[in-house]
């Protein structure tokens, strides 16, 4: 097949949109279908999704002899490509890839205070960028979800779409680096991840209320901090002094050199508020070894198993959530009794070695080719 696969996004960004669709071009270059790339040549239609929409649909109407069979877009980025392939270009199909649907998201953004929402939804999502999407998710050959949650309510909000729903997760290559991972750190010396920008939906500074309170009862607790700007950040961490020695930051990290960071640690904290997808950071700390413990929200509860592969949050009181982690982190690492769990409950389930088995299952579920053979099979109907 001959796939188009657009993005209103900047070619050397290594954010989750830019590495889900290399990763898609990369495996089915491999299978032997024709892919072609397609980002915004300008930094003008990186923040302007219908400029860059109206680009991709030029590039359609100019193709000739080449126009693709499938054109997969995120969000908005194939509106005008949709309307001239309806009228010209009768044979290209276009499927809609929209990990996060946009209406949920700001469904939760309203419930929660302004001083929390730093890029609220403008009235130009509401006036343009949401009755698009609408119209967009009616009228495609396939809309690819990346989680159950977001299927589940676009089904509910939008019945007569059902039948173009479709579900596509993310998907990683599994690099088997297991045996270097951070899990075999030494054990008076945890060492917890967290990796994300300064957004109200990745909520950075849970994270980083969350580690004060760890640190306080584990003093030798470390916190790497991956993606956020120092500039931006200081003064978060400031109002936690006891902790401040025992956070490293790393402003920017490509992810071809993430594994490093991985490797080094124990523990992956991810505490978002809000995620379009099964996270990318989640899966590969799993194929490192990390356990991970995350907040209690249904893009995270579809591949977090509580006390099976990794352990569940509530995300909303960092100092309660900080004696749960503490408890779980003193019995994995010294083998301390947790309250309230019987001995068998914890020699079957709460051991170390035993999460890890059962994480890597589900890296095993969430494999690059595992996911791409799901996404043949809906291209090929």
């Amino acid at each position: 097949m001959n796939i188009w696969i657009a993005g209103a996004i900047n070619p050397v960004v290594a954010g989750g949109v830019g590495r889900s669709m290399c990763n898609m071009a990369r495996e089915l270059e491999d299978r032997g279908h024709h892919i072609r790339l397609i980002y915004a040549p300008s930094r003008a239609l990186v923040h302007n999704y219908l400029l860059f929409s109206l680009f991709l649909a030029m590039r359609l109407c100019v193709a000739g002899s080449a126009k693709p069979s499938w054109i997969i877009g995120r969000s908005t980025d194939t509106f005008f490509a949709l309307l001239v392939a309806r009228v010209f270009c009768k044979n290209t199909r276009i499927a809609l890839h929209s990990h996060g649907w946009e209406e949920m998201a700001y469904a939760l953004e309203a419930r929660l205070p302004n001083f929390i929402v730093q890029n609220p939804t403008t009235w130009k999502a509401h006036l343009i960028r949401f009755p698009v999407l609408r119209f967009l998710v009616k009228n495609v050959d396939a809309c690819l979800c990346g989680t159950f949650s977001e299927m589940r309510y676009l089904a509910q909000k939008y019945p007569q779409c059902k039948s173009r729903l479709r579900y596509f997760p993310n998907g990683i290559l599994k690099n088997n680096y297991r045996l270097q991972s951070g899990a075999t750190l030494a054990k008076e010396n945890p060492v917890f991840l967290c990796v994300g920008s300064t957004t109200w939906k990745k909520n950075i500074s849970y994270a980083i209320a969350l580690f004060a309170h760890i640190h306080e009862e584990l003093p030798l607790a470390r916190l790497l901090l991956i993606g956020c700007p120092q500039s931006l950040l200081s003064q978060e961490i400031a109002g936690h002094s006891r902790a401040i020695d025992a956070i490293t930051l790393i402003e920017a990290q490509s992810f071809a050199t993430m594994e490093t960071w991985y490797t080094k640690a124990t523990y992956l904290l991810a505490t978002s508020r809000f995620e379009g997808g099964h996270p990318f950071v989640i899966l590969e700390a799993m194929a490192a070894g990390c356990i991970v413990i995350a907040s209690d929200i249904p893009a995270h509860r579809e591949i977090i198993q509580h006390q099976k592969n990794g352990f569940i949050i509530n995300g909303i009181a960092p100092h309660a959530d900080a004696r749960s982690v503490v408890s779980h982190v003193m019995h994995l690492e010294y083998d301390m009794p947790l309250p309230n769990s019987s001995p068998l409950v914890e020699q079957n389930t709460l051991r170390k070695d035993t999460l890890i088995d059962c994480a890597l299952k589900t890296v095993a579920r969430h494999s690059l080719c595992r996911q791409i053979d799901r996404l043949e099979r809906i291209l090929s109907v």
